[in-house]
């Protein structure tokens, strides 16, 4: 936990040198410097002035006048030149890496890609989310179904609409789970949200013809054999 909250710590620390940097000046960051020695209400008015002139984010990116020989000598660092955009993503891959929510949930997109967004989605789901879930209902059903009905009743979350991906993928699913007798159409019309087939025609299942039933066959092949026995006896007769 200590070191957590130091890279919280460092994320805070960031937000802030921003807020005050920004606030004071955007972009000015240094020393005036003058030839001769300035008395109390030169020096005033020099630094209110300059402060006037150029402080504060409306004012950013300002060009400065100089009078009397005076010369302006940067000291400070930009954001960029001080390493902030760095410091932010690592920030945000520590926090990433703390919560187990892949980077590109927390916007940051510096190394995704088409293909393995959607692999970092389904490593988000089965790592991050299921396990949270398993202790979920395990907990629920601990305290929500009596002694009678822990053997017949379990509570589930349903995790599949996280993990679909694009219609084609969705529909192949689909239609491979249909052709092999898993589900029926109106169950695949649930798994879409639509409703069933008004006339109950949806509730058949229907699987490939070469896939029969081996004691089926071996009852036909026993049947068949009877048949072939059977005639040479007819002819006999």
């Amino acid at each position: 936990m200590n070191l957590f909250q130091d890279i919280l710590s460092t994320g805070i620390s960031y937000q802030d040198f921003l807020a005050s940097f920004f606030a004071n000046s955007a972009m000015l960051a240094g020393a005036i410097k003058v030839p001769q020695k300035l008395d109390d209400p030169a020096y005033k008015r020099m630094g209110s002035s300059w402060k006037n002139a150029y402080g504060g984010t409306k004012k950013a990116g300002g060009i400065a006048i100089l009078e009397q020989g005076a010369e302006y000598q940067k000291i400070g660092l930009t954001p960029d030149e001080a390493g902030s955009g760095t410091v932010k993503n690592i920030n945000v891959s520590d926090i990433a890496l703390i919560t187990g929510v892949p980077a590109f949930l927390l916007e940051h997109l510096d190394r995704a890609t088409y293909h393995n967004v959607e692999q970092l989605n389904i490593a988000f789901v089965l790592y991050t989310v299921h396990p949270l879930c398993q202790n979920i209902q395990e907990e629920l059903a601990r305290k929500l179904l009596p002694e009678s009905e822990i053997d017949t009743h379990e509570i589930r979350f349903d995790l599949n609409s996280l993990l679909l991906a694009d219609a084609k993928t969705r529909a192949e699913r689909i239609d491979r789970l249909m052709k092999w007798g898993i589900i029926n159409r109106d169950e695949a019309r649930s798994m879409e949200g639509m409703n069933p087939i008004a006339d109950g025609s949806g509730q058949t299942y229907y699987v490939p013809l070469n896939m029969v039933d081996p004691n089926e066959e071996s009852e036909e092949s026993q049947e068949d054999s009877e048949d072939q026995n059977q005639q040479p006896n007819e002819q006999q007769n």
